[in-house]
């Protein structure tokens, strides 16, 4: 639905003249705390609908970093510093359940037999890293990438101190 938005809005242009709709980033950009509060649901946690929550916010928060620039300095304005670290330790722990919930899929379709459906913690490992690879043109800070793997998006890239080994983030898992 998400990536049809931008579409169906082209069409409604050209058949209603009186009638504007935005698309949806615009719309979430009008109301920061909206923005927020949907972006918090990327750590929802895997094993309660098969990642289906954590995916589709996965999805948005992909969408939104792709369609809106300084999307890291609007999340740091209206959800704070402590929202980022929300947003990136999220993002890891999402990360980490779907890659759980895979390796165990797997080896339940190993010892009985399995379907040829893509398991839903598989489509979520494979937005996850879709959303890192979504800013790789972008300069580099402060993008949501850099966010993900931990580096300090308040400081310049040469300031920042990268230890995955004390930080909980996309690296570490």
């Amino acid at each position: 639905v998400m990536s049809r938005d931008e579409g169906f809005i082209a069409a409604s242009r050209t058949l209603q003249n009186n009638v504007y709709y935005c698309p949806l980033e615009v719309v979430l950009r009008r109301t920061p705390s909206r923005l927020v509060s949907i972006l918090g649901f990327v750590g929802y946690p895997v094993q309660y609908d098969d990642a289906a929550i954590a995916r589709v916010a996965v999805e948005l928060l992909s969408m939104l970093a792709g369609r809106i620039e300084n999307l890291v300095q609007v999340l740091l304005q209206f959800g704070g510093a402590s929202f980022l670290v929300t947003l990136r330790d999220g993002v890891a722990e999402a990360l980490d359940e779907a890659l759980q919930a895979e390796g165990s899929l797997e080896g339940s379709q190993s010892s009985g037999g399995g379907g040829g459906a893509v398991p839903p913690a598989a489509s979520l490992v494979k937005e996850i890293m879709q959303l890192l690879l979504v800013n790789v043109n972008q300069p580099c800070m402060p993008s949501i990438t850099p966010l993900l793997l931990g580096f300090d998006v308040q400081r310049e890239v040469e300031q920042s101190v990268l230890d995955p080994n004390s930080t909980f983030t996309v690296l570490r898992v």
